[in-house]
């Protein structure tokens, strides 16, 4: 890398390998989800999490970048702990708590790097590239929102 363009580059494939590793552990996750509301959750997550990759490849067209060859690290190790923590949980009620624990951590994980990338795109003139990373961070954090939320209802015992 020689400058802000050439690492907002690799902040790109960063985030596509996010969403794809996303997507598909929320596949494998949705599979032990038992509380229906956090199936609603996982559901809405998953179309939003294609979406969004839909939308990084688009911008990447745009900008004639290749989002090949990069794999996040970070996201396949909160994966990895996910389905750790999943497999040893005792009882549905655990299980959906733990997934939602690591849920909001890995979406909080890659909003932040949504804030990361609009900053950056904003500093090296690309501001109709920030202003959609923007909507994409929103619905980011939306959905942080949202598995706050349900952490809260599992918390107090609602519906459970």
């Amino acid at each position: 890398m020689k400058n802000l363009d050439d690492l907002f580059e690799q902040q790109l494939k960063n985030l596509y390998s996010m969403e794809v590793q996303l997507e598909q552990a929320l596949r494998e996750l949705m599979e032990q989800a038992c509380y229906g509301e956090l199936l609603i959750a996982l559901d809405m997550l998953l179309g939003e999490t294609k979406g969004d990759a839909q939308k990084l490849e688009d911008l990447c067209r745009t900008l004639e970048t290749r989002l090949e060859g990069r794999e996040c690290k970070v996201m396949n190790t909160l994966i990895g702990e996910a389905a750790h923590l999943m497999g040893e949980a005792l009882g549905k009620h655990l299980r959906d708590t733990v997934l939602i624990a690591q849920l909001q951590l890995m979406v909080g994980y890659v909003g932040t790097g949504y804030a990361t990338a609009v900053e950056w795109a904003k500093e090296i003139g690309q501001t109709d590239i920030a202003e959609k990373l923007q909507l994409t961070l929103a619905n980011k954090y939306d959905m942080e929102e949202r598995l706050y939320d349900l952490a809260e209802e599992r918390r107090i015992g609602k519906d459970l």
